[in-house]
């Protein structure tokens, strides 16, 4: 597996959090930084437990069952907002439980604005997931491993901070750059050199389909 991938799904993340967090601050003119972050060390943890219950937990039945079969029959690009708005509705369940981020913004914001800012959220999280999952010739590890570290990272850094500007900015980014992977790569198969992962029926999803 190319190390270029995997150096892409632990770090790119990072790069969307923090990007989120300055422009959050540019944006609303308050000062932003890092310094009440813990040492780096403190996020081996998170990672590695957001990896196996968030990412390998649900990635095997959205990218590794769905996708392929869906992708049979349409456009990466279509499946990817299938899914992605799918799955935004699989955790409608956590804007009703207290001490998790999606009630707290929705008792700010509202249900509706809250469900479907994180619905465009998810989405476009999907398309990214699907664009790696194709390009990686069907890896489910890959793509749980970005899935946990999407969430870790927001964890570490934390682009919430009781205000509403670092989720905005950070969905901001998250539609930009999968708007960028459609222009760039395709919205047939989400990819210029690889066809999208296809398959009629299989009785187990593998780690990578070939």
């Amino acid at each position: 597996m190319n190390a270029g991938w995997w150096l892409f799904v632990l770090l790119f993340p990072a790069v969307l959090t923090v990007g989120s967090l300055y422009l959050a601050g540019a944006l609303s003119g308050k000062a932003a930084g890092l310094a009440g972050v813990g040492p780096l060390y403190s996020l081996v943890p998170l990672l590695l437990f957001l990896i196996v219950f968030a990412g390998l937990g649900e990635e095997f039945g959205w990218r590794g069952f769905a996708v392929p079969r869906v992708q049979a029959r349409h456009s990466a690009l279509v499946t990817s907002l299938g899914i992605g708005i799918l799955h935004s509705l699989w955790h409608t369940p956590l804007f009703f439980i207290e001490g998790v981020s999606q009630h707290e913004i929705a008792q700010q914001i509202g249900f509706l604005p809250a469900f479907l800012g994180y619905t465009v959220l998810v989405t476009a999280g999907a398309v990214q997931s699907t664009w790696i999952f194709n390009n990686t010739k069907g890896s489910v590890l890959l793509v749980a491993v970005y899935h946990g570290a999407l969430n870790a990272w927001n964890g570490y850094i934390d682009i919430y901070r009781g205000q509403m500007a670092g989720i905005y900015t950070y969905m901001g980014l998250m539609a930009l750059v999968s708007v960028a992977i459609v222009l760039v790569f395709g919205a047939e198969h989400l990819s210029r050199t690889n066809r999208r992962v296809q398959v009629e029926s299989s009785p187990t999803p593998t780690w990578t389909q070939t």
